[in-house]
């Protein structure tokens, strides 16, 4: 008799450790959901952030072109905060912000993918992959299904600026003057192929007499 009161006590040991098992496992997992969450959330902000950044790059360097008549890219990131061809401190962006997915300074973009040139804009070297891929505003559509943060790239495009041009062929050069082919030549005349020689002689191999009408002799 004396042992089954040591075995109700046993049970309840062992009905306890298993609640205090599933009790830790359940809050690991709640745990593990939370920091999820909270990763997921900061994510999005950082993300958001950099959106924001790099649209501030694209438009300085926008301001930086149109600030000066030859469409000059800057050199350097630093020339968007201190314009190094005005005397006076011009600036183009309020500050040099920094990658916010990294923490690092952004990668500049240079014209043609070289090393060192022009900086046509700026992008992230994170390589972690969005969470946002569609509803973009219309400068940056391309940035639509992207597998990293680092192919968000904020790049300045001047617009292209078309010139009415005159190509051979039909046109009409200086001075209303055309071309060969049966087209009249300076002086109004023109040239062989049908057309009538200078003065209204006629074309070798075809020799005419001279004509005297409209001539009137002179009264006696």
């Amino acid at each position: 008799m004396a042992c089954r009161p040591l075995k109700i006590i046993a049970d309840q040991s062992g009905i306890s450790l298993l609640l205090i098992l599933i009790m830790v496992a359940v809050i690991g997992l709640s745990a593990a959901v939370a920091g999820s969450t909270w990763q997921t959330i900061m994510q999005r902000s950082r993300e958001a952030e950099l959106l924001f950044r790099g649209d501030q790059y694209r438009r300085a360097i926008k301001s930086y072109v149109d600030a000066k008549q030859g469409g000059q890219f800057p050199m350097e990131l630093e020339h968007l905060l201190k314009d190094p061809r005005f005397p006076d401190n011009k600036r183009h962006i309020r500050q040099l912000y920094r990658d916010p997915m990294t923490g690092d300074e952004f990668e500049p973009i240079r014209a043609g993918g070289a090393t060192i040139g022009p900086i046509k804009g700026v992008r992230s070297t994170s390589k972690k992959k969005p969470f946002k891929q569609d509803g973009f505003a219309k400068e940056y559509e391309n940035f639509a299904g992207a597998d990293t943060y680092q192919a968000w790239e904020f790049v300045y495009e001047p617009p292209k600026s078309t010139r009415a041009t005159t190509q051979p062929g039909g046109t009409t050069p200086p001075g209303g003057m055309n071309q060969p082919g049966g087209t009249n030549q300076p002086g109004g005349t023109n040239q062989p192929g049908g057309a009538t020689p200078p003065f209204g002689s006629a074309l070798p191999g075809r020799a005419s007499k001279p004509s005297n009408q409209g001539f009137q002799r002179p009264r006696q």
